[in-house]
C-alpha cells in the first residue's frame, strides 16, 4: 500500500493493487504506470494505447480455460489477491475471476450495503457469463457476499453450480450475533471491556491507553475531515485512508446484513482453527439457517486457510463434482454393485454427497485415519482387503474392482456378497 501511495505521490497515477497480478514484474509495473499517464521527469510525453480500466471490479486471476468461470468475491478491505495461488493452482481449464470493491480507487463512494455490493457484482459477472451455471466463492465476508450474488441470481432463474465459502461466519454465530449495528449487547461488552481494562490497569498503562485512545479519535477526525476534502475537490483519497474507510464500510454491511432464505446448497470450507472468543460451532452458525449444507474441515486459522496447501486438491474434487453435476446427464450414474457399495461407504465416511466412478478417495477430502477406518469397514462387510498405498492412487471404480463378484458361486462368495447386499441395504439380514 505505501508503495502504491508512493507511486501516485511521484506521478501522480493511481493504480490499484490488483496491477500486481497483471504485471507482477518491475518492467510491468513501469509499463502499467506509463500506460496511465505516468511521465519519467525529463521525458516528453507520448501517446499510449488505450488500455483496460484498472479499477475495473473483475479482476482476471486466471483468465484462460474453457470451462465456466470461478467467481471470487472480495473479503473485508475489497483487494483479491490472496486468491492468486489458489486460482493458479485450479489448472489452466478453469478461468477464475476475483471481484474487487467499489471505492478501491479512492474516488467512487462505497457502496454501503451488502445487497447493494451484491447486485452490483452480479451486472460485473452477466457481463462476463450471461447465463449459468454458476462458481461462486468468497473467503470470509466474500462468501457472504458470495451467498448474496447466489441468492440474487437464482432469484432471476439461473443455476447455482456452486456456492463456497471458505470460513465465513453465518448469522448464528454467537461473535455476529454481537457484531450486529444497534446491538445493545455489542454497546454493553464494548463498555465491561473498558471498565475491566480499567481495574487492571497501572498508572503507566493508564496513560499509555489514553494515548492510544487519543489517537485512534484524532485519526478518526483527521479521516473524516480529509474525506469531506477529497470528495470536495474530486481527488482520490490516499491509499491508507480509502483501505481504512473500506474497512469500516465494509464490517459495518457485514453484521448488518440479514441473509434471506436461500435454496441451493453451500459447501462451507470450515477452518480448524477459531480463536475461543469467536465461540465457533462445527458449521460456523451456518446450521441455524436450514441451507442445505456440506462442511469440509481444513487445516489453519481464519486468515491462512486460504494459503494451506491442502486447500488447492480438495477444492478441485469440490469443482469437478459440481461440474459433473451439471454436464449432459449429470454424473454418470454407478451399475455395478460393487462401486454402488463402496460409493456408499466414502459417503458415510468421508462426509460428501456424491461419489462417481473416477472419484479419488483423498481428492474427495479423505485423509490416512479416514482411509484406515474405511478400509476395515469394508474387510468387515465383504471380507475384501483394500490395499492402503491403493486407496491414495487409484479411483473407486479400481478399488471396487478387487471387492468379490456378486456371481460367485462358492458358499463364501455368497455369505459375502449377502453382507454387502445387508450394507447397502438390498437385503434384509433376516
Amino acid at each position: 500500500v505505501r508503495v502504491f501511495q508512493r507511486a501516485q505521490e511521484l506521478t501522480g497515477v493511481n493504480l490499484p493493487l490488483s496491477t500486481l497480478l497483471t504485471a507482477p514484474t518491475i518492467a510491468g509495473q513501469a509499463a502499467a504506470f506509463r500506460a496511465a499517464g505516468a511521465v519519467e521527469d525529463g521525458s516528453p510525453r507520448k501517446a499510449v494505447a488505450a488500455t483496460a480500466d484498472p479499477w475495473a471490479l473483475l479482476v482476471p486471476l486466471q483468465p484462460h480455460g474453457t470451462l465456466p468461470p470461478l467467481f471470487c468475491m472480495h473479503a473485508v478491505g475489497g483487494n483479491v489477491l490472496d486468491y492468486k495461488p489458489l486460482a493458479n493452482a485450479l489448472g489452466e481449464d478453469r478461468p477464475c475471476y476475483g471481484i474487487q470493491a467499489v471505492g478501491l480507487d479512492g474516488v467512487t463512494p462505497p457502496l454501503q450495503s451488502l445487497p447493494a455490493m451484491a447486485a452490483r457484482y452480479c451486472t460485473e459477472i452477466r457481463s462476463l457469463q450471461p447465463h449459468g451455471p454458476y462458481f461462486l466463492a468468497g473467503r470470509s465476508m466474500g462468501g457472504m457476499i458470495a451467498y448474496e450474488i447466489a441468492r440474487q441470481l437464482h432469484e432471476q432463474g439461473e443455476q447455482i453450480a456452486l456456492l463456497a465459502l471458505f470460513d465465513t461466519y453465518g448469522p448464528g454465530n454467537h461473535h455476529f450475533e454481537l457484531q450486529r449495528a444497534g446491538s445493545w449487547q455489542k454497546v454493553g461488552r464494548r463498555w465491561r471491556g473498558r471498565l475491566q481494562r480499567l481495574r487492571r490497569t497501572d498508572l503507566r498503562k493508564f496513560r499509555a491507553w489514553i494515548a492510544e485512545f487519543t489517537y485512534w479519535r484524532s485519526l478518526w477526525l483527521s479521516d473524516a475531515v480529509r474525506l469531506r476534502w477529497a470528495r470536495a475537490t474530486g481527488r482520490a483519497l490516499p491509499h491508507a485512508l480509502r483501505y481504512r474507510l473500506l474497512w469500516q464500510c465494509h464490517q459495518r454491511a457485514y453484521y448488518s446484513y440479514v441473509p434471506p432464505p436461500y435454496a441451493g446448497k453451500i459447501t462451507l470450507f470450515r477452518a480448524a482453527e477459531h480463536p475461543p472468543e469467536m465461540a465457533a460451532s462445527y458449521a460456523l452458525g451456518w446450521e441455524k439457517t436450514g441451507v442445505d449444507l456440506e462442511v469440509i474441515q481444513m487445516t489453519g486459522d481464519h486468515d491462512s486457510l486460504i494459503e494451506q496447501p491442502s486447500l488447492a486438491p480438495t477444492f478441485r474434487a469440490t469443482l469437478a463434482r459440481a461440474q459433473a453435476a451439471i454436464e449432459p446427464g449429470g454424473a454418470a450414474p454407478l451399475s455395478d454393485p460393487r462401486q454402488l457399495y463402496l460409493a456408499g461407504v466414502w459417503r458415510d465416511v468421508i462426509g460428501v454427497r456424491q461419489v462417481r466412478a473416477e472419484d479419488n478417495f483423498f481428492e474427495l477430502g479423505g485423509h490416512s485415519l479416514l482411509a484406515v477406518e474405511m478400509a476395515a469397514r469394508v474387510q468387515r462387510d465383504t471380507g475384501a482387503r483394500l490395499n492402503l498405498f491403493k486407496i491414495t492412487t487409484d479411483t473407486l471404480a479400481m478399488l471396487a474392482a478387487e471387492l468379490p463378484e456378486p456371481t460367485g458361486q462358492t458358499e463364501a462368495a455368497a455369505s459375502t456378497w449377502r453382507r454387502m447386499q445387508i450394507a447397502l441395504g438390498l437385503a434384509h439380514a433376516g
